[in-house]
Order: C-alpha cells, then sequence, then structure tokens
C-alpha cells in the first residue's frame, strides 16, 4: 500500500486553508504525489504536448479549455489525489469509467496503476480531444441527458465516476430533481460489477440558493441504496 493511500490523502484546494497549503508543502504525501505526477507527465511525448499547446495557446482570446496543458502539472496532481481517494493506486486490475472524462488525467493515472479505463465525453473541445489521443485513452463520444441510458459496452465496470459534472443541467433553470438522478444512478448501477461503487463530484450551482443539490434531492438521494450525499452536497458516492 503506497503512503497516499495509506494516510487517506485528499484534500479540496477551495477547502484547503493557507496554514494547510504550507504543511501540505512540506508532507511526504504531498511530494509523493507531486512525483507521481512528473511521472506521468514523463511518459507523455514533449513534442506533441508542446504543439498542443502552441495550437491553442497562440491566438486571442485563448479557449476556455487551454489550462489544462499551461497548468498540466497541476491538473495532474489533482488526477493523482482523485486516484487516491477511489483507491486505484494498489490493487487488482480494475475496469473504471470516467464520464465526461475531458482531457483524459484521471484515466491516465489510473491506467499508469495498472487499470482498464475508458471515458465518456463529447468532441467539441478540440484541447481535449487532441490530449485524450496524445494520450491514447478510449473515448467513446456520448452526451449525457436526463433519462437516457448511457452507451453500451461489452464489459462492466469496477468504478465509474464523474468529476466537475455539468450534464445534469446545473447552470439552467431545469436542474435535475431526484427523478432524474435516480434513473441515472439506477443506470450506472446496471454496469458495475458486483462491489463495484459510483463516485460523482458535482459542479456548483451559483444561481440558485442552494450550492449543489437543492435540499428536497440530496434528502432523497440520501435513502437511494448504498448512497452517500456529502454534508455539502457537493459528492454522491454509492456502494453496491
Amino acid at each position: 500500500m503506497s503512503t497516499l493511500e495509506a494516510t487517506g490523502y485528499w484534500v479540496k484546494d477551495k477547502q484547503t486553508s493557507l496554514k494547510r497549503l504550507v504543511m501540505r508543502a512540506f508532507s511526504g504525501q504531498f511530494r509523493e504525489c507531486y512525483a507521481v505526477a512528473k511521472t506521468l507527465i514523463a511518459q507523455i511525448d514533449p513534442h506533441e504536448l508542446r504543439g498542443i499547446r502552441q495550437r491553442h495557446c497562440t491566438a486571442w482570446p485563448y479557449p476556455r479549455m487551454v489550462k489544462y496543458v499551461v497548468r498540466i502539472q497541476t491538473y495532474m496532481e489533482m488526477a493523482v489525489k482523485r486516484a487516491v481517494m477511489l483507491g486505484l493506486t494498489s490493487g487488482p486490475c480494475r475496469r473504471v469509467l470516467d464520464i465526461g472524462c475531458g482531457a483524459g488525467y484521471l484515466l491516465f493515472a489510473a491506467r499508469h496503476f495498472g487499470h482498464d479505463v475508458v471515458g465518456i465525453d463529447l468532441p467539441d473541445d478540440p484541447i481535449f480531444s487532441d490530449v485524450i489521443q496524445l494520450l491514447r485513452i478510449p473515448r467513446v463520444e456520448h452526451r449525457v441527458e436526463a433519462f437516457k441510458p448511457l452507451p453500451e459496452f461489452t464489459e462492466p465496470f469496477d468504478v465509474i465516476t464523474a468529476t466537475a459534472i455539468c450534464f445534469n443541467n446545473v447552470r439552467t433553470s431545469r436542474p435535475w430533481r431526484l427523478a432524474e438522478w435516480t434513473y441515472f444512478l439506477d443506470d450506472c448501477r446496471s454496469r458495475l460489477r458486483p462491489g463495484g461503487s459510483i463516485w460523482l463530484e458535482l459542479n456548483r450551482d451559483r444561481q440558485q440558493h442552494y450550492k449543489y443539490l437543492d435540499p428536497e434531492t440530496a434528502d432523497g438521494l440520501r435513502r437511494y441504496p448504498g448512497a452517500t450525499v456529502a454534508a455539502d452536497k457537493s459528492t454522491i458516492n454509492v456502494r453496491t
């Protein structure tokens, strides 16, 4: 078991005080996470990565997602932290599905630790498409919508995850309620092996009086079989 996994190191940046950031900078856990991220970046063809940066960073205004290649060390470290939190840094090979995989850094880290990976996302962002291709991450193009199933896969998964979720219409006047979430979770559960898990990190809704889920939806999801909803309603975790 790695030092990272043994300590359960996982702190959200937005909730981390300056004091804790300083403590982390001198901690063995942080140094190991940093080192793993450096190792992962070293596996990427630097010429190809430089080409992606040049293609997308020279025009003004910069594309919205350009930060993912300009600050690759930061986002690769975040991917390693999520791999730690999901328990993917040791143990047997597992099959991992990342919904809304973006640049694919989480799946790149999971594959580094020996897992079989696949992502779901739209081909809309050329930066993400270029990085996914560079990392050779298998990606299924699909739009997640309310009351519509995920694509069919030949094998079930052990872990299904999604981060910075927007597919629940969080920025609109019709965000998902309990019925939509229940359908989505049922669909995900049907694609899990026994003992599998679902981990979802939500995007904050700045337009509503609540942050991530309305109170009624959060209460309903807490009654979903095997589900845990964080106190601040930022995450949904389901274990089967």
